[in-house]
């Protein structure tokens, strides 16, 4: 399997913007033999360009939804080092329906507004 099928697996999915790019950030940055390696949300932040804070919500969102394990070790104080990252290809491979999403990301439709009849004298 190569990195391009991986990725156009991940471009398959039905994930927010934010999220998508930054499993493909994730992707760029892990061992392509082994499907994981060090990685930080400011290290991602920096390479996608986008905000550390969107990064770290995008990770906590790929964990729950099991599409990536992650583990850190404190330096001390609030410092972390690199989070070792792990994709799980298989379910990434799968694709949308074996990833249960913990909310939805589509908006309720909206209600038909009422309407009056308007009369002209």
């Amino acid at each position: 399997m190569k990195e391009i099928d991986v990725r156009d697996a991940i471009l398959r999915l039905e994930l927010k913007p934010n999220t998508k790019l930054t499993l493909i950030g994730v992707l760029r940055l892990v061992d392509w033999k082994t499907w994981s390696g060090p990685c930080s949300a400011a290290q991602l932040s920096e390479r996608l360009n986008i905000n550390e804070r969107s990064v770290k919500r995008a990770l906590k969102e790929l964990v729950e939804l099991e599409l990536i394990q992650r583990s850190a070790q404190r330096r001390g104080g609030l410092q972390h080092h690199r989070a070792f990252t792990t994709l799980n290809i298989e379910l990434i491979l799968k694709g949308d329906s074996e990833v249960t999403h913990s909310h939805s990301d589509t908006m309720s439709p909206l209600e038909k507004p009422e309407t009056s009849e308007v009369t002209h004298n």
